[in-house]
């Protein structure tokens, strides 16, 4: 079976999980950094790696920070406001391999401005004249900064179930009552629909939960004369990729012989984006994209216009496979690093779904040379080894990440 036809959202129980049981895994942790020799490092070019975008796959996208815009403070961005208001919406197409993507924040001076603490609701509806399935294969959420337990839950397939709706019908995915000021909210929700569902987020003050039947859609802050660069609202064609190394020296059983990669560490840059605002965009990058295709354009469904998603590829999961065959007389190491593309200084929160556990850690910055070792396979003569991993950005920091390969022989003791 060729793996690039299995659904992604499909194989989430799998993804991490060795298919060859030879070879010794040893897993990174938190703090653990190491250095590279420079003189035996290089970035690799298109041709040597490969980045296909998952087909038939769907993001949905509901980032807005702030519910009172902070330099026009008239204005509320509320579902009980005047015009009501709803800060996300849109149709997710029937048989696209789902994400949701919703993230928020306000600060404490807006709960003093609005006289109470936030409520808020992500729901979905069936607008269809048929009844419409929905599986969800994992859900995380939180409610504070770690922002990793959004994706934990969702790739450990926390919450998985299946929802069907009858026309009109509406389900509530995810509510919260009273949010904290200073404090984000966010969520990651996997899953796929038998029809086109409509989903919408929006927040409330008080006991009693408008709806959104009569709301009416905010304005697209992104754009003057708000230029809000913290706002992303609508949907992207697209939420994973799929990465393989030296695609050109696979031997018959589609693995990569380690007699065929030099002792060296070799890099990819990836999962970056431009930060706001629109008009006047941040290029945060220190090392240039190795992928053209590594762009997240959010479409709002509101007025149709485009924009970069600001500030690093927070929705998409990219999925490495590696396929490894020790063909040397030697016992070789093969390692995987991430570093922060950022040219500003700050680091990137990051996290790796491997063996069924969620690692997670900040990435240094690449120019100081100090990358996060998340694992290493160690292959003794004729052992082979293929290992499924998934990175993902973790939001709450700018820039991309710098992927490494670290290829070494072991020294004999």
């Amino acid at each position: 079976m060729n793996r690039r036809a299995i659904p992604f959202v499909m194989t989430l129980a799998a993804m991490g999980a060795a298919t060859m049981a030879h070879a010794e895994i040893k897993l990174g942790k938190a703090g653990d950094h190491v250095s590279f020799d420079m003189d035996r490092h290089t970035f690799l070019a298109q041709t040597h790696v490969t980045f296909d975008k998952l087909p038939e796959s769907w993001a949905w996208v509901s980032d807005v920070e702030h519910i009172i815009e902070p330099e026009m403070r008239e204005h509320r961005f509320l579902a009980d406001g005047e015009p009501a208001y709803i800060m996300g919406s849109g149709t997710i197409p029937a048989g696209k391999y789902f994400e949701l993507f919703p993230y928020h924040y306000y600060d404490k001076w807006e709960v003093e401005m609005l006289g109470g603490k936030a409520n808020y609701r992500l729901a979905a509806q069936n607008r269809t004249d048929e009844y419409l399935t929905i599986e969800l294969d994992g859900m995380g959420t939180t409610r504070d900064w770690e922002h990793w337990r959004t994706w934990h839950g969702a790739l450990s397939g926390n919450g998985k179930k299946t929802i069907t709706l009858a026309p009109g019908e509406v389900v509530t995915l995810w509510e919260e009552k009273q949010l904290e000021g200073g404090l984000p909210w966010s969520g990651i929700f996997l899953g796929k629909a038998s029809g086109d569902l409509y989903v919408v987020d929006y927040c409330y003050i008080g006991d009693e939960d408008p709806g959104f039947a009569e709301a009416e859609p905010m304005p697209n802050i992104a754009w003057p004369p708000y230029l809000l660069a913290s706002f992303s609202r609508g949907s992207v064609d697209w939420n994973a990729a799929d990465l393989e190394l030296f695609p050109a020296v696979r031997n018959e059983d589609n693995r990569l012989p380690l007699s065929k990669v030099d002792e060296m560490a070799y890099s990819i840059a990836f999962a970056y984006s431009p930060g706001g605002p629109i008009t006047n965009l941040c290029l945060y990058k220190e090392v240039s994209p190795t992928f053209a295709r590594d762009t997240v354009i959010v479409n709002d469904p509101v007025d149709g216009r485009n924009h970069p998603f600001f500030g690093g590829n927070y929705p998409i999961m990219y999925r490495f496979t590696l396929n490894l065959h020790n063909d040397t007389e030697e016992t070789r190491e093969v390692s995987f690093h991430l570093a922060s593309n950022d040219i500003f200084g700050v680091d990137s929160l990051c996290g790796v779904w491997i063996e069924g556990e969620f690692l997670h850690d900040r990435a240094r910055l690449w120019k100081a040379n100090t990358q996060w070792r998340v694992f290493t396979i160690t292959l003794k003569p004729g052992e082979s080894h293929d290992q499924e991993f998934t990175v993902v950005p973790l939001g709450s920091r700018w820039g991309g990440l710098i992927g490494s390969f670290q290829f070494n022989q072991v020294e004999s003791e």
